[in-house]
């Protein structure tokens, strides 16, 4: 975006270039803040010119509504489409996606005085001038699922990418490193072989590296588990280590190197020291199948998981019921199902149902 003022060039009002001129000083205000003399600049640029300052107001209103909508279900579609089409098109390149995942931002922007039922997914020959756009925004997410969603799609390298519900996944890719950022819930690669380039995953505090692999990560909060399926992974600290820790304990423990072997699981919480073990690593990727399966579970661990595919929560009210234990496969997102086998199950569960949520409490 160039630095000087948008109003040192005449236009004719009425103009396309008004529009322009109107989004450059819209975005030029956020940006600076309370900056008095920018501030001067734009009044004299709007003036008293009706034109300029209705065009000023669009140009509000379609950034206010970009954000308001950026998460619909809608948008995220447009935008994983998007990504889709580059993907099968486009060549490893730094940040490729970024103008993709860019793409839907900026058709809100351009339709949002429209309404979002005129939505329609933009052609490859828009890419361009997307990428153009967008390229200042290096922390836009590239891959984004709301509650209950899961989306598949192909990497540029040829990589499988499959992301979980709820989460959300950034790509850096660079003629040394394939590096993608988990910024939160759950995401399985089947990474393709390119034993030039090291394909990273960051997620947390932790640095995933493999070659040739097929893994999964999963970021909750502060948790992380990386769960190995077939070939190799280390997993390691993301450099430098936090420089202000004093504490040999937590040094040491930040410190933890692991190298996995197929069906096993490295898993970091809050509570706990970092450790390895043995899983069965098919069952816990089941989720991509679209299928859970809880094996001698807790009624509270298995209901924390459901919750992660609801749009309608379920409660438990007592903590008894919370300790019982079960198993059995279920489809995600399907809580009905689920509190219906629960019912059968066990005789001392009674379900009552409102719109907010399902609520378990125990017979009297």
């Amino acid at each position: 975006m160039s630095e000087s003022s948008p109003h040192t060039q005449a236009r004719p009002s009425g103009t396309p270039a008004v529009a322009e001129e109107a989004a450059r000083w819209s975005e030029r205000l956020r940006e600076a803040g309370a900056d008095p003399e920018l501030r001067a600049e734009f009044e004299a640029w709007r003036g008293d010119d009706p034109e300029r300052a209705q065009a000023f107001e669009r140009a509000e209103a379609a950034w206010t509504a970009a954000r308001s909508a950026a998460t619909d279900p809608r948008i995220l579609e447009l935008r994983n489409q998007v990504l889709a089409r580059a993907a099968e098109n486009s060549e490893p390149r730094t940040a490729w996606a970024r103008w993709a995942a860019a793409a839907a931002a900026v058709t809100i922007c351009v339709l949002a005085g429209f309404g979002l039922a005129h939505l329609a997914s933009p052609s490859p020959d828009d890419a361009p001038v997307i990428e153009l756009a967008m390229a200042e925004d290096p922390g836009l997410p590239d891959y984004v699922t709301q509650v209950g969603e899961r989306l598949s799609a192909a990497l540029p390298d040829g990589t499988a990418l499959t992301l979980n519900t709820a989460s959300q996944a950034r790509l850096d890719f660079t003629a040394e490193e394939r590096r993608v950022y988990l910024l939160q819930g759950q995401a399985f690669f089947d990474v393709a072989h390119d034993a030039a380039r090291p394909f990273v995953v960051i997620a947390g505090e932790r640095r995933v590296t493999a070659l040739g692999t097929a893994f999964e990560v999963r970021l909750d909060a502060d948790d992380l588990s990386v769960t190995l399926v077939e070939g190799r992974v280390t997993v390691e600290p993301v450099e430098p280590l936090v420089p202000d820790r004093s504490d040999a304990g937590e040094l040491a423990s930040a410190s933890v190197r692991a190298q996995l072997q197929p069906g096993e699981r490295f898993t970091q919480t809050a509570e706990a020291e970092p450790e390895v073990t043995a899983v069965d690593a098919r069952r816990l990727t089941s989720w991509l199948d679209g299928v859970i399966i809880f094996e001698d579970d807790t009624l509270g661990e298995a209901v924390a998981e459901m919750n992660r595919y609801a749009q309608r929560p379920i409660l438990i009210a007592d903590e008894e019921l919370a300790a019982l234990r079960l198993s059995g496969a279920f489809g995600a997102g399907r809580s009905s199902e689920f509190v219906e086998a629960l019912s059968e199950y066990f005789p001392e569960v009674r379900v009552q149902s409102t719109e907010q949520a399902i609520l378990l409490t125990a017979r009297g």
